[in-house]
């Protein structure tokens, strides 16, 4: 079980995730569950515990900025489930947006307007996207929730 404390430290929350993450893998690894059970599921709790350390990493480096990312990608989601609650139908989904997207490159954003792709992190829709806009701030994106938002210049 892992308590997530609004008013902590981001970064202090995700040191405990990962805390929890790490004492699940030791837990199963000491159970008595089968080799087949521990074959399947290790694999998963290590790669949760991947995924949230680099996250933490990121968050440290610029906790403000990253909270503010994070936030709005879950606004985003919850603009979305509420926009699929509220459909009379279901809506086919659309096919998928294949930006090709290169360190330099122009790009523009719906909501921030213009600016350039400073770095790329990662591959492939997990990738980090950092693009500094002309109007002087720079922000950071997962690739795969830039698709509908932004278009190469």
């Amino acid at each position: 079980l892992v308590t997530v404390d609004p008013a902590e430290e981001i970064v202090k929350q995700m040191d405990g995730l990962i805390s929890a993450l790490s004492r699940a893998s030791r837990h199963l690894a000491q159970s008595t569950r089968p080799a087949k059970e521990k074959s399947q599921r290790m694999p998963v709790l290590a790669a949760a515990r991947d995924r949230a350390e680099e996250l933490r990493r990121r968050l440290a480096r610029d906790t403000e900025q990253m909270a503010a990312n994070l936030a709005e990608g879950w606004r985003d989601r919850e603009a979305g489930i509420a926009l699929e609650l509220s459909a009379p139908a279901p809506v086919p989904a659309a096919a998928p947006v294949n930006l090709v997207l290169s360190t330099g490159q122009r790009v523009r954003h719906a909501r921030f307007g213009d600016g350039v792709i400073t770095r790329i992190d990662g591959s492939g829709g997990n990738a980090m996207v950092s693009i500094l806009f002309d109007a002087a701030q720079e922000r950071t994106f997962q690739a795969d929730l830039l698709g509908d938002k932004v278009e190469v210049l």
